[in-house]
C-alpha cells in the first residue's frame, strides 16, 4: 500500500509539473467563463473544492464526469448561493445510471447579477440590466475494467449582457482511476475544445486541467483529498480538503482550503436525503453555499454488483490484513446489495466458522506477543483456508505455551469439531501434498517440486521426505549445493536412511579432493 501511494504522489507531481509547463503565463483577471470555476455542490466546496478524485455524487458532472460511475442509482442535487452585489450563482444536476457501465448527466450552471445602472451617453440614467451567464453541461461516463473510468462532457453557454449575447459550445474529459479500495486519482481537462457560435465578442474559454488525489482510511469514515488546478492565464492552485463522517453518515463534517478562501461544513442524511452547508471566508467577504440531493428509484443490477465488489475487494483487503471482523462486516454488506455474490458468499462463510472467536479478538491484527501471537494469526488463515491439520497444530503449539490462552482453546475447539464434521482423517493435506510432489517429480516437473516442497516444510519442518523430494529435485536440475543441503537436512531427521547418507558423502568427496589439488 505504502508503495503505491508513494508512485500515486509521485504520478500527481508528473501532472503537475506538466500542467504548469503547459499553461504557463501570466495570471490575469476577469477571463471569459471564469464562472464555470466558481465550483458546484456545498459538500465539494466545504472540501475546498479538492473533489476532482472524489466525485461520488451527482455534482460529477462539474468536478469529473467519470466520477459518475460511482453512482448506483438516479440522484438530483440542487446548490445555491448568494454572493456578493446582488449576484447569485446556483447549479441543478441530475445523473442516470443504466442496467451497464454506463451512465448519463446532466447539469445546468448560472450566475446572475442584476440591479447595473444603465448609462446614456449624456450620462443620464435609463434603468438597470442585468449580467447572465448560463451553461448546459451534458455528460457520458462509462467504467473499463474493474477500477478505470472515462467521462465525457458538453456544454452549450451563453453570456447575456443587457441587450448582447454571446453563445459558445464547448467540451471536457474526465478520467478516474480506483488504484486501491482506499484510494483514487482523478484528472479532469475542462473546456479542451471551445467555439464561438454567436455574438461579437472576441472572447475565448480557457482550458483547465485538473488532477487529483483522495485517500479513505478509518473504515472510510475519514477522506483526505487534494486538488492542483491551473487555467491557461490564471495561476495554479492547490486545493485540500477533509471529510469526517458522524454516526454511520447520518452526520458529516468537512474542512478545506485553497489560494482563495477557507472553507468548512456539516452533511446531514436522512434515508435518500441529504442536505449540506458549507461556509467561505475570504476577502471579498463571507459566503453560504446550501445543496440539497435526493436519490431515488432502485439500483440496477450493474449498480448492485458494481457496489458488491468495491464492498468484495474491502473485505478481502481487510481479510488480508488480518482485519477479520471488519472483512466481516464488509461482505455482509455487499451480500445484503447482492445476493447472488459467489465470491461474496464464499468469504462469508468461512468467516462464519470463526466469528464468535473474531468478535471477541475485537478486529485487532495481532492475536498476542512474539511468536505465540504470529502462531495464531497464521492459524485462523489456515483455517479459514481449509488447511485445518496445519491450523490444529499451531493451536495446540499456542497452547502449549499460554495453556490459559481463551481464544487459542475457543478456536481449536472450532477447529476440532470441523475436522470431525468432515471427515478429514483420510484427507490429510501434507499427505495430499505429498503425492502432488511425487506425481511432478515423475513429470520431469523439477521447478514445481522444488516450489511444492518448500511449501511442506514452511508449514512442517520435520518432513525428512519432503527435504528428500527437494534435493532429489535441485540434483536433477545440477544444483548441487542446494542438493547436499536439502539432502543433509533429510538426513538430520531421517539418520537410518543410510543410502542417501552414503550418496551424500560421495557427492562431497570429489568436491574436497579438487580443493586440495588447487
Amino acid at each position: 500500500m505504502r508503495a503505491t501511494l508513494k508512485t500515486t504522489l509521485i504520478a500527481l507531481a508528473v501532472i503537475c509539473a506538466l500542467c504548469t509547463a503547459a499553461f504557463a503565463a501570466n495570471e490575469t483577471g476577469g477571463r471569459v467563463g471564469e464562472f464555470l470555476s466558481f465550483g458546484a455542490g456545498a459538500r465539494p466546496l466545504g472540501m475546498g473544492k479538492a473533489f476532482v478524485a472524489v466525485a461520488d455524487d451527482a455534482s460529477a458532472t462539474y468536478w469529473n464526469p467519470a466520477g459518475l460511475t460511482q453512482i448506483d442509482k438516479p440522484q438530483l442535487t440542487t446548490f445555491y448561493s448568494s454572493l456578493f452585489e446582488d449576484t447569485s450563482y446556483s447549479f441543478i444536476s441530475y445523473a442516470h445510471p443504466f442496467n451497464g457501465p454506463d451512465i448519463m448527466g446532466i447539469n445546468v450552471v448560472m450566475l446572475n447579477s442584476d440591479n447595473f445602472e444603465k448609462v446614456n451617453s449624456l450620462n443620464q440614467t435609463e434603468g438597470t440590466f442585468s449580467d447572465q451567464d448560463m451553461s448546459i453541461d451534458l455528460c457520458y461516463a462509462r467504467r473499463f475494467y474493474q477500477n478505470i473510468s472515462v467521462g465525457l462532457g458538453a456544454k452549450y453557454i451563453t453570456r447575456s449582457l443587457a441587450e448582447d449575447k454571446d453563445t459558445y459550445i464547448s467540451s471536457d474529459l474526465g478520467l478516474l482511476y480506483a488504484a486501491t479500495p482506499s484510494l483514487s486519482i482523478g484528472l479532469s481537462l475542462q473546456n479542451i475544445a471551445s467555439a464561438k457560435m454567436k455574438g461579437d465578442s472576441e472572447d475565448k474559454f480557457a482550458p483547465e486541467l485538473r488532477a487529483g488525489i483522495a485517500y479513505r482510511m478509518l473504515n472510510d469514515d475519514l477522506l483526505l483529498s487534494m486538488d492542483l488546478s491551473r487555467a491557461l492565464l490564471a495561476a495554479q492552485k492547490i486545493h485540500v480538503g477533509v471529510e469526517y463522517k458522524l454516526f454511520k453518515d447520518l452526520l458529516v463534517l468537512r474542512i478545506g482550503s485553497d489560494n482563495v478562501e477557507l472553507s468548512g461544513g456539516v452533511g446531514l442524511t436522512i434515508d435518500n436525503f441529504s442536505f449540506d452547508y458549507a461556509f467561505a471566508k475570504q476577502e471579498l467577504g463571507d459566503s453560504h453555499r446550501f445543496s440539497f440531493t435526493y436519490s431515488f428509484g432502485d439500483m440496477t443490477a450493474a449498480s448492485r454488483e458494481k457496489k458488491a465488489e468495491g464492498l468484495l475487494a474491502k473485505a478481502k483487503e481487510s481479510y488480508m490484513a488480518g482485519r477479520y471482523t471488519d472483512a466481516y462486516d464488509d461482505v455482509k454488506e455487499a451480500l445484503k446489495v447482492y445476493p447472488e455474490g459467489k465470491d461474496e458468499k464464499l468469504l462469508k462463510t468461512k468467516l462464519d466458522r470463526v466469528f464468535e472467536t473474531l468478535k471477541k479478538q475485537k478486529g485487532d491484527t495481532k492475536w498476542g506477543d512474539g511468536k505465540t501471537g504470529e502462531q495464531m494469526d497464521a492459524a485462523v488463515k489456515d483455517y479459514l483456508n481449509q488447511d485445518l491439520y496445519v491450523a490444529k497444530d499451531r493451536i495446540e503449539y499456542v497452547l502449549s505455551q499460554e495453556p490459559d490462552n481463551a481464544l487459542a482453546q475457543d478456536l481449536l475447539a472450532k477447529v476440532e469439531a470441523t475436522i470431525a464434521e468432515t471427515n478429514t482423517e483420510e484427507d490429510n493435506p501434507i499427505a495430499k501434498r505429498m503425492d502432488k510432489i511425487t506425481n511432478l517429480f515423475y513429470a520431469g516437473e523439477y521447478d514445481k517440486v522444488i516450489i511444492e516442497a518448500k511449501k511442506v516444510v514452511a508449514i512442517d519442518p520435520t518432513i525428512a521426505d519432503a527435504y528428500k523430494k527437494l534435493g532429489s529435485a535441485y540434483y536433477m536440475k545440477r544444483k548441487m549445493n542446494e542438493a547436499i543441503a536439502a539432502w543433509e537436512k533429510a538426513i538430520e531427521l531421517d539418520p537410518k536412511d543410510t543410502r542417501l547418507k552414503n550418496f551424500v558423502d560421495g557427492l562431497k568427496k570429489p568436491a574436497k579432493t579438487s580443493k586440495v589439488s588447487r
